[in-house]
């Protein structure tokens, strides 16, 4: 692979480098210019263009003009219980914990994405009668497009469905995302092996 050429900012002469330091794998962390195609220690692949590409100290693609790499999605490895084994069974009508939740800590601000699974169902089927899940971000009684990942259930037999979110602008700190369930006109609502993730995937 050829090396790429790159434009040193302060001159703008092709062909010059300006290395703003050195991944473990000799490559430039910043590139810029008429790039070379590049595959990462992690397989991800960065196509030739002009353009930009930055790496990590790794040589990991952090990005380039194609967009954020796939290297740069970080799963969060939070405290809390991610997976529940077993069935639990909601009767309020209000937004309720289930024991799915993580609770994670960013050092900067960023944008996360979130998911979660359940396999569940209503206690009887009758007009207006509902349950509900959706997840919680620093919150047990979300409401409106904080809602995140909302999911209805109209049947009795456990059904599995997944409810997915991207939250952006969480601020630096620590955070709790839970999976939460309601129930509107039914008995109960049985939430079944509720799981949930986390991932980072830009600041």
């Amino acid at each position: 692979m050829a090396a790429p050429s790159l434009l040193k900012p302060t001159t703008h002469n092709p062909g010059s480098s300006d290395l703003y330091g050195t991944a473990a794998n000799g490559s430039p962390r910043i590139q810029i210019g008429n790039l070379a195609d590049y595959t990462d220690p992690n397989g991800v692949s960065s196509p030739a263009e002009v353009g930009i590409r930055v790496l990590d100290q790794a040589g990991g693609i952090i990005m380039d003009t194609v967009g954020v790499a796939s290297s740069a999605i970080t799963n969060i490895n939070g405290s809390g219980s991610g997976i529940v084994l077993g069935e639990q069974t909601i009767t309020s009508s209000a937004w309720t914990t289930t024991d799915a939740f993580v609770t994670f800590t960013l050092a900067r601000p960023a944008s996360v994405m979130a998911w979660y699974s359940a396999s569940c169902g209503i206690a009887s089927v009758a007009s207006g009668y509902q349950g509900h899940t959706c997840m919680g971000v620093d919150t047990t009684t979300p409401t409106g497009s904080a809602q995140y990942g909302f999911q209805y259930w109209l049947n009795t037999g456990l059904t599995p469905a997944t409810g997915f979110a991207i939250v952006y602008g969480l601020a630096a700190g620590s955070h709790t995302i839970t999976v939460l369930a309601e129930v509107l006109g039914a008995a109960s609502i049985t939430v079944g092996w509720p799981t949930i993730n986390v991932a980072v995937i830009g600041s």
